[in-house]
């Protein structure tokens, strides 16, 4: 990368330019990673919550004697565990569509980023061929103005950190 304080044509916040762009693919990446540790848990739960013969306090034991479950608490059970499985099925499709949703989302955004850097650069370059056409104290002007115009720039998202910090609870 080219050093931003020799050359004018570069904005001198360009360096964190890059670290920037990453910004967004790493929440992205922190949403999948908390969904998909939710579909674990879900999973988890699920298998907590099937019947199972150590965790029913009416299952047979070694010196308990031999209870028979009715027809009825038995359909009752399966029904329960049914409804249970199929919440949980349901849990799991719909964070399996947000996660798809949010990938789409992902990489929709990354094309926007790829092709905004594209025509960033093609400002520049062109940006630069005019600079070079000017004499030099206009050269001078021009990189004055620009100047100003990066340092209103981070001016404004300093304010708006600030005004954020400053409403934030």
């Amino acid at each position: 990368m080219k050093n931003s304080m020799n050359n004018p044509l570069i904005p001198h916040h360009e360096s964190e330019a890059g670290s920037n762009q990453d910004s967004f693919q790493d929440i992205v990446a922190n949403l999948v990673g908390v969904i998909l540790i939710l579909a674990m848990f879900v999973g988890a739960k699920v298998t907590n919550d099937a019947p199972s013969v150590q965790s029913d306090p009416s299952a047979r034991t070694a010196d308990a004697p031999v209870e028979k479950a009715t027809p009825t608490e038995l359909k009752a059970q399966l029904a329960d565990a049914r409804q249970s499985a199929l919440s949980a099925k349901n849990e799991a499709e719909q964070l399996a569509t947000h996660l798809v949703r949010i990938t789409r989302e992902s990489a929709e955004f990354d094309a926007q980023r790829v092709e905004l850097a594209m025509h960033r650069g093609l400002i520049e370059e062109d940006l630069a061929r005019r600079r070079q056409k000017l004499t030099a104290q206009q050269q001078r002007e021009f990189d004055v103005q620009r100047r100003l115009v990066e340092c209103q720039l981070d001016l404004d998202k300093s304010t708006k950190q600030q005004l954020a910090l400053l409403s934030a609870p």
